[in-house]
């Protein structure tokens, strides 16, 4: 019972963050999601490049 409190809370909060995204993110977070495309499929059929995050760490 406490499962699905859990599940249902938890698909409210995702589909309100997705509903942030532009149309253009939550089609790519559709194509990738549902779809099951890679990003090279998804920057080609979207005709856009794919950058990877860049971590920048710093000498403390």
């Amino acid at each position: 019972m406490i499962e699905i409190e859990i599940d249902l809370e938890r698909r409210h909060q995702i589909k309100t963050a997705v509903n942030l995204l532009s149309p253009r993110q939550r089609e790519i977070i559709y194509l990738r999601y549902f779809n099951e495309l890679t990003y090279d499929q998804i920057c080609e059929l979207m005709g856009i490049n794919y950058r990877p995050p860049v971590h920048r760490f710093t000498a403390v």
